[in-house]
């Protein structure tokens, strides 16, 4: 490259990045689809198209039926254990809207049907049957024969509705609507989804909770949830989580659009402060989860648009979650029926330059947030533990360091979905969108110290991670962006491409990696099923169905090859595919 050449770009380079996330800012629709971030995508998801390679299919993906039963019978087991945070939902992999009462992202009743000694596996892959307009957002299982998705709300329409899907292929078995948001005026934005413990769909958004029945969608009850002090149509619930309480209760707390302000979906968040002024502080409500009578509402200090975690602890149950002024803690007292915030737990964590983070998570004794769920220009990501019963007592650690540039170059930094945990490991993972490399760190469970366990700066992920499998041979699962996406591509609707990702959790070293496929928002998910099968949420309004594959079971290579693939089973041919490993590191 000239001198001149290089000069311009040293001074183009920053600029570009902050035009990538001003892009993201005004452009993510689906960021708050898990993490509840103030951002949103552009409506040229419209006319996403989806390359012919993608469209190439392996025909339905039935699972590994072989599985059914001991998944079935684990999942079971490990709901039954408090310990596990796994308590009032139905028992089913998959039936929150992800993993657990604290959204650790753990599942170890799922399957990996790989080899998990080596990276000699191929993906098969297949494109759903159904496109769901609206784009979907939510996906939840009863089991291996029924899934179950929300859509709606992730572009501008008429409304969300929740529908029964074919886990093998996709397709629409009914569909049943529970908003028009034409005829009440309600903000439409994403919502929130699960199965229950009594077997029910439980849906909420806008101001509104919905019981529905998973066999044949009929409407079992609906419920309008009070709002206090603003109008209830600028509120909009989301990140439903039960409640380790007796009961299940329900709570779920609300996002919220400034007051005036016509824009639907999740971009009012970030694009109405500043024609309409602040956004009102959020509402917290405690919902009886059989006749989803309310049980109280209160207003909190402060805004929260990152979803809610629950847990039990000490007899009472405490809701967290990430703030625009600090952490926050509410109680949920399951005798006296009551809400109340804790004044006295509201650290602020966050450096200088930073914004706040996107959902925490509960690893033990401590509290892990992040924080850029914004972008920030000024101090890379950071992650923290606060101690649950100390706010005072804190710990901060900076994969990326504390400066820019970081070690990829980047000037940028955005995270739009919170940590995955593992408790059994004391390990937390952490992407950045901007920043890329995924990182695993290792929590002293005493002191809340953090240190370095392995990182991969070559996988680029702005997604939620999936972990799965028992201990000893645990995977963990997220989306791997295309090393050759532009900032072109990123605003001219996610016209890129990527990849589902599987590695060893412990070592970080690459097991399976499927063919490219068209993107899906940042801040969704892998979402784990039945039989080895995972699926990821299309931004064209498409699932993408998945398994992995020994190549020492292949008996046909599988069209179009995935990224890990199997040697030419009609010839000798030893070959082999390579994977990226971790760096080293000294902790």
């Amino acid at each position: 490259m000239s001198r001149v050449g290089h000069g311009i770009w040293l001074v183009l380079k920053p600029l570009l990045e902050i035009a990538l996330a001003l892009v993201v800012l005004a452009a993510l629709l689906l960021v708050p689809t898990l993490g509840g971030e103030n951002l949103a995508v552009k409506n040229a998801l419209n006319g996403f198209t989806v390359t012919a390679a993608s469209a190439t299919t392996n025909g339905p993906l039935v699972g590994d039926q072989s599985l059914f039963d001991k998944e079935t019978a684990c999942v079971q087991r490990w709901a039954k254990d408090p310990d596990n945070n796994y308590l009032n939902y139905f028992p089913a992999i998959g039936a929150p809207e992800h993993t657990d009462n604290v959204r650790s992202g753990l599942m170890p009743c799922g399957s990996f049907t790989g080899d998990f000694g080596s990276d000699q596996n191929q993906v098969f892959q297949y494109k759903s049957e159904t496109t769901y307009p609206g784009g979907i957002g939510l996906v939840v299982f009863d089991g291996p024969t029924a899934g179950y998705l929300w859509a709606g709300g992730i572009v501008p329409g008429s409304g969300q509705y929740v529908s029964r899907f074919d886990p093998s292929t996709g397709k629409e078995i009914w569909r049943t609507w529970v908003s028009n948001v034409n005829e009440s005026g309600q903000w439409l934005a994403l919502g929130s989804l699960a199965l229950i413990k009594d077997g029910t769909l439980v849906a909420a958004a806008g101001h509104t909770f919905w019981k529905i029945d998973r066999q044949d969608g009929s409407l079992i009850a609906s419920q309008d949830q009070p709002i206090e002090g603003t109008p209830a149509v600028d509120h909009n619930f989301d990140g439903m989580v039960v409640a380790p309480d007796e009961a299940g209760t329900l709570l779920i707390k609300s996002q919220t659009r400034s007051v005036g302000c016509p824009t639907q979906t999740n971009n009012a968040m970030s694009s109405c402060p500043n024609d309409y002024g602040d956004a009102p502080n959020s509402v917290f409500v405690a919902v009886d989860p059989v006749t989803l009578k309310n049980l109280d509402s209160i207003e909190i200090n402060q805004n929260v648009t990152a979803r809610t975690v629950a847990v039990e602890r000490d007899g009472k149950v405490y809701i967290y979650g990430n703030g625009a002024k600090s952490l926050v803690r509410v109680i949920w007292d399951p005798d006296t029926q009551t809400l109340k915030q804790d004044m006295g737990w509201q650290p602020q964590v966050i450096l200088k330059g930073q914004t706040g983070g996107a959902s925490p998570v509960v690893l033990g004794d401590w509290v892990i947030a992040d924080s850029n769920a914004n972008p920030s220009t000024d101090t890379p990501q950071c992650i923290f533990s606060v101690n649950q019963d100390d706010p005072t007592n804190t710990n901060t650690f900076c994969p990326w360091g504390k400066t820019f540039p970081v070690a990829s170059g980047a000037t940028t930094s955005e995270t739009p979905a919170a940590p995955a945990v593992d408790p059994e490991t004391n390990t937390i993972f952490v992407n950045d969108y901007f920043l890329k490399g995924v990182f695993a760190v290792s929590l002293d469970p005493t002191s809340g110290a953090m240190k370095e366990k392995w990182s991969r700066p070559d996988w680029w992920s702005s997604d939620y991670f999936t972990l799965v499998g028992p201990r000893d041979q645990r995977v963990l699962v997220s989306q791997n962006i295309s090393a050759d996406t532009t900032t072109v591509d990123i605003g001219a609707g996610f016209d890129y491409t990527e990849t589902a990702l599987w590695v060893n959790a412990e070592t970080g070293k690459t097991l399976a990696e499927s063919a490219v496929n068209p993107s899906t928002a940042p801040g969704s998910l892998v979402n784990i099923g039945y039989g080895g099968r995972y699926y990821t949420m299309g931004n064209d309004g498409s699932l993408f169905i998945y398994t992995v594959q020994s190549c020492k079971d292949a008996t046909v290579n599988v069209t179009p090859a995935s990224t890990t693939s199997c040697p030419d089973v009609s010839s000798t041919s030893s070959s082999s595919s390579s994977s990226p490993s971790p760096s080293s590191s000294s902790g």
